[in-house]
């Protein structure tokens, strides 16, 4: 979590549901709201010497036989969160029961506060990648799609992202700008590429871009009468977060959209278009499937780029998809499931596999000519890349 009203209701009610709860936030407001559980909570120590698979041993060491655990986590457990990665490869290696939880990421996080400062709605396709990927792999920028870039790096990867960005895009564009932690995360200013150098030495560790199609910025939309609040409703029931079920009963000027994420779709677009809006983070079909398929995005190991995109789209731009990273589709009602199966067929080796998660129903690990039949509605289809990720030595 970020901050606990971001929490889900099925995250809350696993937390509620722990004996014990391990967690590694190291914030005042995060234990004061971990106080209000029965749970025992137990901080995992952080030493320079130590790894986070040291870390996630510790947890694992002190699991009792029979007994419920939770470990909460800043922000999404799988996406650039690597010790919860290892926490669930030590589990499954052990034959100890484990479950992951979709969550506010920073890729949501990103999109809407760039929305909030006058970025276009999302486009229905867009691309993720940590810092050091794009630039060993710089052919995977597709400028035409929005792009989130988790700047996790040292200080020789940034100065190459610049170097990167600006031979790629126009020379007026630029980039909305997420400082990464605290108070810095409430907003993301629009930074044209000449002073995206030195705001990226400013920012902490946890700086994220978002790049507008075409590197295009907007002035801040501006209105008169109350801000209107997009919210999304998850994935699925239990997605939603308490932000968004306080918002229900907020009255005037709070919007809840029936969906999963608020920018996408034309209902953002048309609301965005007569008045001032505000969007707020929920879990998207993106995180939503990592967290139920337990696929790691990011760190020393796992996939470190990712291709997103609406079924439609991909249906009318199969060059949208590269078999190089993974690939999360989502569709609503209506969706040609079947179409959709039948174009990855054609484009990934024979006997591939799909992770299908309808909104509605189990999830399952299906062939590609499969996904009609397991996603007859709306759902996600998570395509992995023909690439292995690296594992983790869990000696």
């Amino acid at each position: 979590m970020r901050h606990p009203f971001q929490l889900t209701v099925e995250t809350l009610r696993a937390i509620a549901g722990s004996r014990r709860i391990f967690t590694n936030l190291p914030d005042v407001e995060a234990r004061r709201f971990l106080a209000l559980f029965p749970g025992e909570v137990l901080s995992v120590p952080r030493r320079a010497d130590k790894t986070n698979l040291d870390r996630a041993k510790w947890i694992v060491r002190r699991l009792r036989p029979g007994e419920s655990a939770a470990f909460l986590t800043r922000i999404h457990p799988f996406i650039y969160r690597r010790m919860g990665w290892d926490l669930l490869e030590l589990c499954r290696a052990k034959g100890i029961p484990a479950r992951a939880f979709g969550a506010v990421s920073l890729t949501e996080l990103a999109a809407c506060r760039a929305f909030d400062e006058g970025a276009a709605p999302d486009p229905g396709t867009f691309r993720v990648f940590d810092i050091g990927h794009l630039n060993r792999n710089p052919d995977l920028l597709r400028p035409g799609e929005p792009t989130v870039i988790y700047c996790i790096g040292n200080d020789r990867d940034r100065p190459r992202l610049v170097r990167l960005l600006r031979r790629a895009y126009p020379a007026a564009g630029g980039a909305y700008v997420l400082g990464g932690s605290g108070d810095r995360e409430d907003r993301a200013p629009w930074t044209p590429w000449r002073r995206l150098g030195i705001a990226l030495r400013l920012a902490d560790i946890g700086c994220v871009l978002y790049v507008p199609a075409g590197g295009k910025g907007a002035p801040a939309r501006k209105g008169r009468g109350p801000v209107a609040r997009l919210h999304g409703l998850g994935s699925r029931p239990g997605e939603t977060t308490l932000e968004t079920l306080a918002a229900l009963d907020d009255g005037p000027g709070a919007v809840a959209l029936a969906g999963p994420y608020p920018l996408a779709g034309a209902a953002a677009r048309r609301l965005a278009a007569r008045r001032a809006v505000r969007a707020t983070p929920s879990v998207s079909p993106v995180a939503s499937a990592f967290a139920r398929a337990q696929f790691c995005l990011g760190g020393d190991y796992g996939y470190q780029g990712i291709s997103v995109c609406e079924a439609d789209r991909l249906l009318a731009d199969p060059g949208l998809h590269t078999a190089r990273l993974p690939l999360v589709v989502h569709g609503g009602r209506g969706t040609s499931w079947a179409r959709v199966g039948a174009l990855l067929a054609q484009r990934l080796p024979p006997g591939h596999l799909a992770h299908a998660f309808p909104d509605a129903g189990k999830a399952s690990l299906v062939p590609l000519a499969g996904l009609g039949k397991a996603l007859k509605g709306s759902g996600t289809a998570l395509v992995p890349p023909t690439v292995p990720p690296a594992s983790p030595d869990l000696s």
